[in-house]
């Protein structure tokens, strides 16, 4: 005889078979299942990305060896509560959607994690030196010759369009090879006498071949775009750039070989060159370089030591006083004669180098979300946007433009060029206390995207983990002190511009050696 419940209301009662019970019961397990085998799909993702991430952490240590253990041990704890969640949720529709919501929130953060580490990498990889070096190598002609270009009105009155010069064809070019520009000149006259047949007049001196253009012996110069600036740069309004199709990009293989240092358990030094090109993404090997700092670092100590020397200080080239120059030339025979001119001056021996150019610091600092420098003066500078930007005693908070007015101004001072140094110091400072303070968390992302395209140096991508890892240990504060060298203006031979008189300034002995002691003392020399 079949077993009754009785159920009793308050109007009346129903016998209901316990079978019949049983099935409702089941029939609500059954429509949990749905719910429990999504819960499981999200825990299965939510595991594998776990896993992944913490692979990805463990293979490329960009993070210390302690904050990964906590990371392990937090994510770990995460996938033991999912677990909870998950088993629980065999019975219960409630705890099965909260698991799926917890499982996501974990997916999420792995998976942005690791996209994040990933940028790191990528954009290390693309900062370190390339294994190609190039130069651009222009040709130039005279302003009103048929070789240049030159404008018309167009037909509906908007764009003037440029129209191209006639052909080099059959003409006489000149050149100098004299120069040592790694060969970029000569590769370039090789490339422009076989594109268009035309004959090449090698000069001696540089004065020479611009007054053979003048008097139209010769119909163009081929002529290295890091020279521009000197006498040619000066007579703008009488040459211009001939047709573009002859600007000639020439690409030379040239490693730089510098003695590389544990990053992280001893001092280094670290040649800091600005470059004077104003292009966006252009590093070429051959540029001028206004800004000069040799930055001293201890990582033991968290300590900066960097030493300014002005850009028209009159040095012997690569040390040798046959090739007496303005510090700033030494940069159009690459960056390796800038440091060897240097390393002569003070006796020491770099480990690496870091290279940008005006959009560098522009695009760094607005990726840094602006920065904070210090002004010794009042003065009102232009950026390269033609933005006015004002600066009072005292500290100043900036962005991009506002930064490469403050460090590109000299005329505002009674020092000139001598307080623009100080001023490059003071923005390379502020750069490095902001990358290294917690603010960097908000703006990291931001940064990674510049950076790849904003420097280039020979920091090895392993180095740089090395430096990182360091600085998240312990997000110490760094310490800095400045220096800079001083001289007396003179006007001097120079080589890079075939014995041409220009303005130079002689160095004051003892403040070389002051500073030269210093660096001594901070490397353990």
């Amino acid at each position: 005889m079949e077993e009754k419940h009785i159920f009793i209301n308050s109007r009346y009662a129903v016998e209901q078979p316990i079978s019949q019970n049983l099935k409702v019961s089941k029939k609500k397990t059954t429509n949990n299942k749905g719910f429990f085998v999504i819960a499981l799909a999200f825990f299965s993702l939510s595991f594998a990305a776990i896993c992944a991430a913490i692979i990805y952490l463990d293979v490329n240590r960009i993070i210390p060896d302690t904050l990964f253990s906590k990371i392990f041990y937090v994510v770990s704890g995460f996938g033991v509560i999912e677990l909870l969640f998950l088993i629980i949720s065999r019975k219960s529709r409630l705890i099965a959607i909260i698991s799926v919501f917890l499982c996501t929130a974990v997916i999420s953060v792995s998976t942005y994690g690791s996209y994040v580490l990933h940028s790191i990498y990528q954009s290390i990889e693309v900062v370190e030196e390339p294994k190609v070096f190039y130069a651009r190598i222009g040709v130039y002609v005279k302003k009103d010759s048929i070789y240049a270009p030159s404008l018309t009105e167009s037909d509906d009155g908007s764009e003037p369009i440029i129209t191209s010069g006639e052909s080099l064809e059959g003409t006489i070019v000149g050149t100098m090879l004299k120069n040592l520009d790694y060969g970029y000149t000569s590769q370039a006259t090789r490339i422009l006498r076989k594109e268009t047949n035309v004959g090449i007049k090698v000069f001696e001196e540089f004065t020479e071949m611009i007054d053979a253009l003048k008097n139209d012996e010769i119909s163009a110069i081929i002529y290295n775009e890091a020279f521009l600036g000197t006498k040619l740069g000066e007579e703008t309004d009488f040459y211009t750039w001939a047709v573009e199709s002859n600007m000639i990009g020439i690409e030379s293989e040239h490693l730089i070989d510098t003695k590389k240092a544990d990053v992280v358990s001893e001092p280094f030094l670290v040649y800091i060159s600005g470059i004077d090109t104003s292009k966006i993404d252009y590093f070429p090997d051959a540029a001028r370089c206004d800004g000069n700092i040799i930055a001293a670092i201890d990582p033991i100590n968290k300590k900066i030591l960097l030493v300014n020397t002005p850009r028209d200080f009159y040095l012997p080239l690569w040390g040798d006083y046959n090739a007496m120059d303005k510090l700033t030339h030494a940069g159009v025979f690459g960056v390796e004669c800038s440091m060897d001119t240097l390393e002569y001056l003070y006796g020491v021996e770099f480990n690496y180098y870091v290279r940008f150019n005006v959009h560098s610091v522009v695009n760094i600092v607005d990726a840094l979300g602006g920065i904070s420098v210090y002004s010794d003066y009042n003065f009102t500078a232009q950026s390269i946007a033609g933005t006015y930007h004002h600066f009072y005693v005292g500290e100043n908070e900036i962005d991009g433009l506002g930064a490469i007015a403050f460090v590109r101004e000299r005329n505002s001072f009674p020092t000139g060029d001598r307080q623009r140094g100080i001023n490059q110091q003071e923005c390379i400072k502020a750069i490095i206390e902001k990358a290294c303070s917690p603010a960097i968390v908000s703006h990291f992302s931001d940064v990674l995207n510049v950076v790849e395209n904003s420097i280039r140096t020979n920091i090895t991508s392993e180095e740089i983990n090395a430096l990182i890892r360091m600085q998240i240990s312990d997000m110490a504060s760094w310490s800095f002190e400045t220096i800079s060298v001083d001289g007396y203006g003179s006007s001097e031979p120079c080589y890079a511009m075939s014995g041409e008189v220009l303005y130079t300034m002689i160095p004051y002995d003892d403040t070389v050696e002051e500073a030269k002691k210093r660096i001594h003392e901070f490397m353990n020399y």
